[in-house]
């Protein structure tokens, strides 16, 4: 009979293990297996309580180093739960599961540094060998959806490839390069993602920009750059990696005034236009369109081509008529701004927004919460799914009650990377 009870904790012990293994892998993915983006989430966000506070499973994407990750935490797991029996398995199992996912992350980041120098030096060679004009784009917020709206205008008279949803990172980039830079591409546009010093510069040298565009400047990932001047200096570096006679491309409206004085100092030569929101990428890629030598007629179809495949706001429909403003994918002040703006200008129903906040904006989360929390004041309700954000956007807690409140006709903005049971339940509503 004990043994028998000790069997059963022991196995308690290892399902709870099985999800916690599962489960921060997961999150690493997410994290992009960084130090201190994990850092920043669990110290501003509250991300320990995803991590040890819930049994929700998370499965993550079975790369092969998500494989040999979640290899070593079943190892450790398995030798520790060897060693172990009764109620302290059901502690050191699930432990041991977490610090074998940190290290396989350890033990695999050596695999991963060697085939991102090896495909490094290809992509070079690659870039060397066709010679295609490569337009950089980086910055705040807005860098993606510029990327495909250049890519668009400029494919009506040049054969473009372009880097591929959010794919921003040294080795996505080369990647994509090796894939896809064929014979005939005379023109690439990159889309650059950095979280400290050092990154941009590193994807510069690879590709050697013609034409460098960011597109504004503002708080998001600040905790991790560490200030906002090393943020500004971090996006500069696009500018600095030109080739010798590349042109840079400026929003005076989108906080950009020190990159500005800067570049003029360096003698770079320097396209400047000042719009804000979605009009600013507009008008930043007509730009960059008039520097690539296309005519007007080419990039009013090449701007009529976007907007008809990236119609904005993406509005769908719950299953009792509910109106959802889709905005569930990373989120930035910005932007956040942006959508509330529209909601509350464009919809005669009654209007609500559902968000878990902004992360990764370190000592100035809740100065940035709060001020997006007075641009809510006038809505008819608020939910926010973090605790940590909750009150400085003035919202609610109870999600449930979503069902109770919405009526068909209400429009219901969704901001962020909400919970995916919470998307679910608010489509079924």
């Amino acid at each position: 009979m004990v043994a028998t009870f000790k069997l059963g904790i022991w196995l308690v012990g290892l399902l709870i293990a099985i999800l916690t293994a599962w489960r921060h892998t997961y999150w690493w993915q997410v994290k992009e297996y960084r130090w201190d983006r994990m850092w920043s989430w669990i110290r501003f966000n509250q991300g320990w309580k995803e991590l040890l506070g819930k049994w929700e499973w998370r499965q993550p994407d079975y790369t092969q180093r998500a494989k040999r990750m979640l290899g070593t935490a079943i190892l450790l797991t398995g030798v520790v739960g060897g060693m172990n029996a009764g109620w302290i398995s059901i502690v050191f199992m699930p432990v041991a599961a977490a610090v074998g996912v940190i290290l396989g992350i350890w033990w695999t980041k050596s695999t991963v540094n060697r085939v991102t120098v090896r495909d490094v030096i290809e992509a070079k060679k690659i870039i060397e060998k066709f010679n295609p004009k490569v337009v950089a784009i980086t910055g705040s917020f807005g860098k993606s959806r510029s990327k495909e709206l250049v890519a668009d205008i400029l494919e009506q008279k040049w054969q473009v490839v372009k880097t591929i949803g959010t794919e921003n990172t040294l080795l996505g980039i080369a990647r994509r390069l090796l894939a896809d830079l064929k014979p005939g591409v005379e023109v690439v546009v990159v889309e650059m993602g950095a979280y400290k010093r050092g990154e941009i510069a590193q994807i510069c040298q690879m590709v050697q920009p013609d034409v460098a565009w960011i597109t504004g400047i503002g708080s998001q990932h600040i905790d991790l750059f560490g200030g906002m001047e090393n943020l500004k200096r971090a996006k500069f570096e696009i500018v600095e990696g030109l080739k010798p006679e590349g042109v840079a491309v400026f929003n005076k409206k989108a906080g950009e005034e020190d990159l500005i004085k800067w570049a003029r100092k360096m003698n770079i030569k320097s396209v400047i236009y000042g719009a804000s929101g979605r009009v600013g990428n507009e008008k930043g890629a007509i730009e960059i369109a008039k520097l690539m030598g296309l005519s007007q007629r080419e990039i009013k179809v090449g701007l009529e081509k976007f907007k008809a495949a990236n119609k904005w706001p993406v509005l769908k429909e719950s299953r009792n008529g509910i109106i959802i403003m889709d905005e569930s994918y990373n989120s930035n002040q910005q932007g956040f701004v942006t959508a509330v703006d529209y909601l509350k200008l464009n919809f005669s129903g009654k209007k609500y927004v559902v968000t878990p906040g902004i992360i990764e904006l370190g000592n100035k989360t809740k100065k940035v919460h709060s001020e997006i929390g007075k641009k809510l004041v006038g809505l008819d309700g608020v939910w926010v799914t973090s605790d940590w954000a909750r009150q400085d956007l003035g919202g609610r807690g109870d999600i449930k009650e979503m069902g109770k409140i919405l009526k068909t006709g209400d429009v219901l903005l969704v901001e962020g990377r909400i919970p995916t049971k919470v998307k679910k339940m608010i489509f079924d509503l």
